[in-house]
Order: structure tokens, then sequence, then C-alpha cells
């Protein structure tokens, strides 16, 4: 079993989402058709859990629906033409964060 937080838009409230953490069957192993196990098994918790119906998007690199893997933060890209780089997917961008932090943040910023 494992714990996952599931979030759910809240268009009339003040807060835009609520988040839920959610118990599940976890499938171990490091084949898509593992991880896409996992996946299915998180969603069919969330539904019963929630009382929700529909469908939930997964938003990630082993999404079974094309719109949730494209917009996975290693597929989504930032333009950064203006110093020289095509583009940069929006986790090596959140990496290079990470891996800078003994410097100024403002000085990172700036490249933005």
């Amino acid at each position: 079993m494992a714990k996952r937080p599931v979030f759910i838009p809240q268009l009339t409230s003040e807060s835009l989402v609520r988040e839920e953490e959610i118990e599940f069957v976890f499938f171990n192993g490091f084949a898509v058709s593992q991880k896409q196990k996992s996946i299915n098994s998180l969603h069919e918790a969330a539904l019963r859990a929630l009382e929700l119906s529909g469908e939930i998007l997964e938003v990630s690199t082993k999404s079974m629906q094309k719109v949730g893997t494209e917009l996975s933060a290693f597929n989504l890209t930032i333009d950064r033409t203006a110093i020289s780089i095509d583009t940069i997917s929006v986790i090596a961008c959140f990496i290079s964060f990470d891996l800078h932090i003994p410097t100024r943040l403002t000085d990172i910023w700036s490249v933005f």
C-alpha cells in the first residue's frame, strides 16, 4: 500500500484546489506497465474514496492520456531564446535551481 496526494479543482471556493491523500495498492517495478498499474490503482481508489465520477487526469510521462503526458514537467518547455537556449524543460529548470541554491537566487531568476 502507498499514499499519494490527489488534487481536486474547487471552482466555488477561495482555494482553487483541494488536496486529499489517497491510499492505494502500489505495484513495484520499473516497467511502464507496473507504473501504469499503480496509476490505475490510485485513480480507482480516489474515485471510490472521494465519491467522484468521470475520468482523472494523470499528469506524468506515464499517463495513458496524451494531454497528461504533454503536461508533464519533463515535456513542458520554457522558451529561452533570449539567452541563446532554444528551450528548456520545466524539470531541467527546476533541477538547475535546486543545484544553484548556494548562489544568489535573484541572479538565477533574472534569466526569466
